[in-house]
């Protein structure tokens, strides 16, 4: 009978990574209020981000203080629940600024090379050349 929790594959460590990717940027657009002046009326009307998150936060970044970003990543990271999985931990680490400079690419990719050295992380089906090209594709 196998012990522990069953691994993860790659290809599914790439895929949870990417959709918290989506939900952190949502995370910080709604932290600083990016909602106000969005073009989006779901965005106005819900009174949070449900368009374009990326663009989104691309345009904060030029408006929003670095310690506004900092203290936001601050109340994002003391709500993350302790169970948390590690694609959706890691992502949680990031300041804006790093899903653009490729700091949270460069990580995943490394993260996932050193997972499937300790057989953390099973292959599955891609490899780290193609799993940093869906990244910086996404």
């Amino acid at each position: 009978m196998p012990s522990g929790k069953p691994k993860l594959t790659t290809a599914r460590y790439a895929e949870r990574y990417e959709a918290e990717q989506i939900l952190q940027m949502r995370r910080y657009c709604d932290a600083f209020g990016q909602w106000r002046s969005c073009e989006d009326k779901r965005c106005r009307r819900g009174r949070a981000c449900h368009g374009e998150a990326k663009a989104c936060l691309r345009r904060a970044l030029e408006t929003v203080p670095r310690e506004v970003q900092r203290r936001a990543r601050s109340d994002i990271l003391e709500t993350t629940p302790g169970n948390i999985g590690g694609p959706e931990r890691a992502v949680r680490g990031f300041m804006p600024l790093d899903f653009y400079d490729g700091s949270a690419d460069r990580f995943a990719v490394a993260e996932m090379k050193r997972l499937r050295q300790t057989r953390t992380l099973i292959h599955g089906g891609d490899n780290a050349h193609t799993l940093r090209l869906r990244l910086i594709d996404a």
